[in-house]
């Protein structure tokens, strides 16, 4: 039996794509396979890095360990400390790699790649999981 099967679609740059279907449909399957966690068992999955496609079939630093940084997953359970800000969600997580003004710096780019203007992401960075939309609590957490 196969988790999933004939799937063909294109994701555009700045786009984001979302998975849905029904219990049981694939979707955990198809997150894996698209992120490099697990290898598909026959097709294809490319992902662009630059001007380069990187072939995510194949394991290695060289291949998919080239795109793997640059794919986010957010599951439907996705959570935010309710209790911190923004920043200190967000700063808290990369924060350990990095001095706290380079981890709000990556912050604030990250929010950045998400669609966040500059005007809102300054504004957004001081608020709690409670004072955004559901839209904008799914871009920080992703």
């Amino acid at each position: 039996m196969r988790a999933v099967n004939s799937i063909s679609f294109e994701v555009k740059e700045r786009e984001i794509l979302g998975i849905i279907g029904v219990s049981g449909a694939g979707k955990t399957t198809l997150s894996r396979i698209i992120s490099g966690i697990i290898t598909p068992t026959s097709g294809e999955v490319n992902f662009r890095v630059g001007d380069e496609w990187v072939d995510m079939t194949k394991p290695g630093i060289e291949e998919r360990g080239r795109a793997i940084g640059y794919i986010g997953l957010l599951h439907q359970e996705y959570d935010l400390y309710p209790h911190r800000t923004v920043l200190d969600n967000l700063t808290d997580a990369i924060g350990l790699e990095f001095p706290k003004e380079l981890a709000a710096h990556k912050a604030r780019i990250s929010l950045s790649m998400a669609g966040f203007t500059a005007n809102r992401l300054e504004a957004i960075l001081p608020k709690h999981p409670a004072e955004m939309s559901e839209g904008e609590r799914h871009r920080v957490a992703l």
